[in-house]
């Protein structure tokens, strides 16, 4: 009877292992695919900017709000200096959410919502919550920039569904 717990034991420490093992590369992924689109956008500051690591990099908040201030094409007030402390990263990443949560988005017409995302979880680098806020920014300005798109595109379909109107009554050529 024993060995069938250690059985059961070594089956679930496997499949928990492997479990993990899968989250784990799921987060990789992640942390590679934000920071690559993170790093396109921080190339256009002026003077370009770069994320490494991306849970490190965005602890002080400069370079998230150096991205929100490209994604958004507004300047966002900041801490600065060679030695920023901990109270100054809390207070960059407080500007960068309250930034976000005062944005409505053109699409919904409703704010954007940072559920469980606090500015010390960021200064933390705690990864879920990192990952958590970029995949909002990417959703936020990619739905954006689509809509804003896809609006200035509507004045073109309205006056050629006009003519498609017009032309309702005669059998197709």
């Amino acid at each position: 009877m024993d060995q069938r717990k250690d059985g059961r034991k070594s089956s679930l420490n496997l499949v928990s292992g492997f479990f993990q093992y899968l989250r784990d590369e799921q987060e990789a992924v992640q942390k590679r695919t934000f920071t690559k689109w993170i790093n396109s956008h921080l190339a256009k500051y002026k003077p370009p900017l770069e994320v490494n690591d991306l849970f490190e990099d965005i602890k002080d908040g400069v370079k998230l709000l150096a991205l929100l201030e490209v994604l958004s094409g507004q300047r966002l007030p900041r801490e600065q200096g060679r030695q920023l402390k901990r109270i100054h990263w809390v207070s960059n990443i407080g500007t960068a959410l309250k930034f976000l949560e005062g944005r409505k988005s053109l699409y919904r017409g409703s704010p954007i919502k940072l559920v469980n995302i606090h500015a010390t979880d960021i200064a933390d680098g705690r990864p879920s919550i990192v990952l958590g806020l970029i995949w909002t920014v990417i959703l936020y300005f990619q739905i954006e920039e689509l809509t804003s798109n896809l609006t200035s595109l509507q004045p073109l379909s309205t006056s050629s569904s006009s003519v498609e109107s017009s032309e309702a009554g005669s059998p197709p050529p």
